[in-house]
Formats: structure tokens, C-alpha cells, sequence
């Protein structure tokens, strides 16, 4: 219970009974909590999607729909992954060395880089989502949960399996201790969670495609690096939702 109580204190900002626990062993078995922290999530924006689909905004446009959807993802996800996402634009496309990289990533101001990076994924984001609101085939609401609960899944993939780029800050903090049983309930708890939601082709194209994409940036970020940070944990979350947006448009054209 301690680790659930951490994941979603740190991960987002639902209202939870408790005090989070600040040890290493704790963290770990977060990293297990984390696809929990998607369901909730999940279901927050999935009743949002039927209050502007079904409900007040039925008669909105897809557009707008799809901005207020993502407001209502922010407001309960919070900033944490926006800040990495846009920290990890600053410091991996400055061009400088690694060392040099990692200490703009260490500055709390946003630069030029992270602010069109922002930019950027919103107007992506907000596309994608007008998209699949407008011509999905799918339930919105399954593939919306999905789309929370795998992005939790693969950051904490990528924390349990790939290590940090300094011996200090937050990736140090989760990487002290591992809890292998705890990373193997969450990806059950993952898979159980797709095998009910989403159409076997989708669990069979959709997850694995952007499981690659993934992985994919994580090893461009430990190259440019040497290892992992607790920004580049918010651009992996970001890709993460990103690639399973564009395959699931793909797999919608292509049925």
C-alpha cells in the first residue's frame, strides 16, 4: 500500500488518504503501481471524453473537444512529465556535450528549445486527438484508459531496465533498490488491462509498435547521456503516448 500511496502522490494529483513514504525501497515497488496510476488516470479521461462527446459538448467542435481534453488530463496529471519532456528538449538539442547537456537539464528555467518543444507536442497531441475522436472505430473511452495506462507502464519499464546518468537526483533515487516482483504485477496488471480493452489486432500492432518506439528513443537518450534522468523519464512518457496516438490512427485507416 505504502508504494501505491507514493505512485500516486508523486505521478499525479489525485486526492489520496496518506503520506508518501521517501525511501528506495518504496520507489521501486512504485514502478510496479505506476500502470494503477494509468487506470486512474485513465478514468478520469474517459469521463471527461463523455462529458464533451455525450454530454455538455456534444454539440462543440472536435477541436475544441479534443483541447478540453487534454486540460482535463493535465489537470489530475499534473506538470511533472511536461517538465522533463521540456527540460530533455533543452539540454539533448543544445548540441553541447553531455556534461554540459545534463546541467542546462539541471536549470528549473525553460529555454527556447523546451518552449517550441511544448509547443509542439500540444498541436501534436491536440491533432491526434481530433483525429481518433472524429473516426475511431473504437470505444473512446477503452482506447483513452489504454492510452493512460500504457504510458505509466513504459516509463517504468524504462526506469527498471535502463540505467541512470548520474550517481545523484531523481533516476539515483529510483534505481538505489530494484523489486523485480513488483515490476512483473504491473506489467500483468498492463497486459490484463489491454486484453480487455483493446481488439486483438490492437494489442498486436498497436502495443509493440510503440513499445519499439519507445525503446527506441530511451537508447538515443542514454547515447546522447550515458544513461537516463529524471527529465528524460518525461520525454519517454511523452513518447510513449505519441506513438500509441499515431498507431492507433494507423490501425484506424488500415481496417
Amino acid at each position: 500500500m505504502k508504494s501505491l500511496t507514493f505512485a500516486i502522490k508523486f505521478f499525479s494529483r489525485f486526492p489520496w488518504p496518506g503520506e508518501a513514504v521517501w525511501d528506495a525501497g518504496t520507489a521501486a515497488r512504485s514502478l510496479g503501481a505506476l500502470p494503477v496510476v494509468g487506470l486512474f488516470l485513465g478514468f478520469w479521461l474517459a469521463g471527461g471524453s463523455y462529458l464533451l462527446t455525450r454530454g455538455i459538448g456534444a454539440a462543440w467542435s472536435p477541436v475544441l473537444q479534443a483541447v478540453l481534453l487534454i486540460v482535463w488530463e493535465w489537470s489530475m496529471g499534473g506538470s511533472l512529465f511536461l517538465d522533463g519532456f521540456a527540460d530533455t528538449c533543452d539540454g539533448v538539442l543544445s548540441g553541447t556535450r553531455p556534461d554540459r547537456a545534463l546541467e542546462i537539464m539541471h536549470d528549473s528555467r525553460i529555454g527556447s528549445m523546451g518552449a517550441v518543444g511544448l509547443n509542439l507536442l500540444f498541436l501534436l497531441k491536440t491533432a491526434m486527438f481530433v483525429q481518433l475522436i472524429g473516426t475511431a472505430s473504437w470505444s473512446l473511452w477503452k482506447w483513452l484508459i489504454m492510452y493512460s495506462c500504457w504510458s505509466k507502464w513504459a516509463v517504468g519499464m524504462i526506469v527498471f531496465w535502463m540505467k541512470g546518468a548520474k550517481k545523484e537526483g531523481l533516476a539515483h533515487f529510483f534505481h538505489q533498490e530494484r523489486a523485480p516482483a513488483a515490476w512483473w504485477s504491473g506489467t500483468a496488471l498492463m497486459v490484463l488491462a489491454a486484453a480487455v480493452l483493446l481488439p486483438f489486432r490492437l494489442r498486436v500492432t498497436v502495443l509493440p509498435l510503440s513499445g519499439l518506439a519507445v525503446l527506441a528513443t530511451a537508447l538515443v537518450l542514454k547515447k546522447r547521456l550515458g544513461g537516463q534522468t529524471g527529465d528524460t523519464y518525461g520525454f519517454i512518457s511523452q513518447m510513449a503516448e505519441l506513438s500509441f496516438l499515431m498507431m492507433l490512427i494507423l490501425m484506424n485507416q488500415s481496417r
